[in-house]
């Protein structure tokens, strides 16, 4: 498909520019930067024909959706970054854009971190064999079998037995009256569901992991559904460590498995379907797997606009908007049964990333400057999990104790029958009294949500109580799809938004008094979820996506929802879920899958080292 392309684009960094243009358009620009430093630029309103270039660019097929740690996102925050230079805003950060050790010594725009950018496996070290009969029967990697993604670094030696499609579940058990405890499982995948997301597909595999680790099983061999299908290892998929070694084999390995073990494979597979069909094979097999963790670097970029009071200057209104997406696509992607296209992105969000530039210059060419000073912040690893305002936080270049407010733009070019969403009133008492008095110039029917999450980087600031508000115009079919294109925006309604946001941070940052920040306990309503993702129930936490710990660590807990009232507090680490381990974010919604809601499930939690059983009971999910 496609995608939009303009002048700018094509000036930029486009197929019809060559290395020397685009190196001489840096150079100008770094001259027009050096002259807006020492001279005063013109005053710029807010206007459709500046966000509609930005939005070409961001969303053309140069940037090729911007995916954390690609060519095209760096592209784009280089964009992103020249134009604060252009505008003098000061920089905190570093220029070195790919090298995440470096000091913010406040020579660039750049705050760059390590992301978990997929996979590898060793050539050397995957192996698989059986022992029957007094043989040995080797299969070859890439032909046979690949690790998967979810494996664990192993090399073990056992018995084998055979556990049909290897669920454990409310309708099923394939594992009753088996005994699994330290041996290799093999099991088959059933036909693929065509309609189903690619994440949710990865899900069925987390189950099958899931319920051979919490069976004692020490290795999983996983059948492929079809005759014809094959192995493959995915590197751009993030190595998941199970806690056991998982295998991916071709059909025909699990029929040579069950000839081994004096069994028709087509009776048995063919008998799966219809009931558990599970046996020990009485034979041995050998497995090794070696897969490690890729890390990547990418990069938030962040410009300073100094405040004009003495004091207030040393405060900060952060406003914010992620600049990535999905590149090509990947398991985030909604492009059901396609292949890798280019994933736009321009409502999610080059629409929130041009209107966070809209407002930098907007701000910056102003005869006065608001009295504290104004942050903008382009974040890169939204998608996948709000990784650049987690490290941020994490990682503040500017203290967070004087950051008194977080306005954060995500999906703001989509906008239907004048209805805005604003999440994260109740993270201040002054949000409704404000949102009340600038909504009667702007006249939106706005919905508000008093909670400060809801799948984007304000969710971020929240955690670190600094007072947010996310402005949002609500999905719509093309989300996370290659048909979300810039022809598409609403580009004058996005203009009101972005007028509106403006107003806001201008009287938040001119204000004397900061806004206070309220608690999540204090808070009440529902939360407004913009990304339809996860099971039927909800049990009401916010996880740490980005942690490496064995298990699920809760970042906070909804107010009012399952897990507050069942005790559940933040900084816990979840390590089952109605009896099923959880290791990671995948084992948790895998061990969501069967639950519905209204029901009491047990959870146990990890807390200051000690194993804490609550009873939850589920809420429908949020959708």
């Amino acid at each position: 498909m496609v995608g939009p392309r303009s002048a700018v684009a094509n000036f930029y960094g486009g197929t019809l520019m060559g290395k020397n243009r685009y190196l001489a358009y840096i150079a100008i620009l770094m001259v027009m930067a050096g002259s807006a430093l020492s001279a005063p630029l013109e005053p710029v309103a807010i206007s459709g024909s500046i966000i509609r270039a930005h939005l070409e660019y961001l969303a053309g097929d140069v940037t090729r959706g911007r995916g954390t740690g690609d060519r095209g996102n760096e592209l784009a925050a280089k964009y992103i970054a020249d134009h604060f230079r252009r505008w003098g805003l000061e920089p905190i950060g570093t220029s070195r854009q790919r090298d995440p050790s470096a000091p913010m010594d406040g020579k660039g725009y750049y705050q760059p971190f390590l992301f978990p950018a997929g996979s590898q496996r060793s050539r050397d070290n995957n192996h698989l064999s059986i022992i029957a009969g007094g043989s040995t029967r080797k299969w070859t990697l890439g032909r046979d079998f690949e690790p998967s993604t979810a494996s664990s670094t192993g090399n073990v030696v056992a018995d084998v037995v055979f556990a049909g499609y290897g669920i454990r579940g409310a309708t099923r058990d394939d594992y009753a009256g088996l005994d699994a405890k330290g041996k290799i499982v093999v099991a088959v995948l059933p036909p693929e569901d065509p309609n189903a997301r690619p994440r949710f597909r990865g899900m069925e595999v987390f189950r099958r992991v899931q319920s051979a680790r919490d069976a004692g099983a020490v290795a999983l061999l996983l059948g492929l559904a079809g005759p014809d299908d094959k192995p493959t290892f995915s590197s751009v998929t993030r190595a998941m460590d199970s806690g056991l070694p998982v295998v991916s084999v071709r059909q025909s390995v699990v029929a040579d498995i069950l000839k081994a073990a004096g069994k028709d494979p087509s009776l048995v597979l063919n008998s799966v379907a219809d009931s558990p069909a599970s046996f020990d094979t009485g034979i041995k097999a050998s497995v090794q797997t070696e897969v490690t963790k890729v890390e990547e670097p990418s990069a938030n970029i962040i410009g300073l606009l100094p405040g004009s009071d003495p004091e207030l200057a040393k405060e900060y209104v952060v406003i914010g908007a992620h600049m990535d997406h999905l590149g090509m696509g990947g398991p985030g992607s909604l492009n059901a049964g396609g292949g890798p296209a280019i994933h736009y992105g321009a409502d999610d969000n080059a629409s929130g990333t041009a209107g966070l530039l809209m407002l930098a210059e907007y701000f910056a060419t102003r005869p006065v400057r608001p009295k504290r000073s104004l942050v903008f912040m382009a974040f890169s690893g939204e998608e996948l999990g709000l990784l650049g305002s987690a490290h941020y936080t994490k990682s503040p270049i500017l203290p967070l104790d004087k950051t008194v407010a977080m306005l954060n733009l995500d999906m703001i070019g989509r906008l239907q029958n004048n209805q805005l969403t604003v999440i994260g009133i109740g993270s201040s008492s002054i949000w409704d009294p404000l949102l009340d008095e600038v909504n009667k110039t702007a006249s939106f029917q706005m919905s508000r949500s008093n909670i400060g999450i809801g799948g984007s980087d304000h969710q971020s600031f929240d955690r670190a109580r600094v007072p947010v508000l996310f402005f949002f115009s609500g999905m719509h079919p093309d989300y996370h799809r290659p048909s979300d294109t810039v022809e598409k925006i609403n580009i004058m309604d996005e203009v009101r938004i972005v007028e509106m946001v403006a107003v806001i941070a201008d009287r938040v940052a001119n204000t004397p008094e900061r806004p206070d920040y309220r608690e999540p306990s204090t808070r009440a309503g529902m939360a407004a979820n913009p990304a339809p993702r996860g099971p039927r129930v909800s049990v009401g936490i916010i996880p740490e996506y980005s942690s490496d710990a064995a298990g699920l660590p809760v970042s906070g807990v909804r107010a009012g929802g399952p897990a507050e009232k069942a005790g559940i507090k933040a900084g816990d680490v979840i390590i089952k879920v109605a009896g099923k381990s959880v290791r990671n974010i995948e084992d948790y919604m895998a061990a969501l899958t069967d639950l519905e809601p209204g029901a009491k499930t047990e959870v146990v939690v990890r807390r200051n080292g000690k194993e804490i059983t609550v009873t939850v009971t589920l809420a429908e999910s949020v959708r």
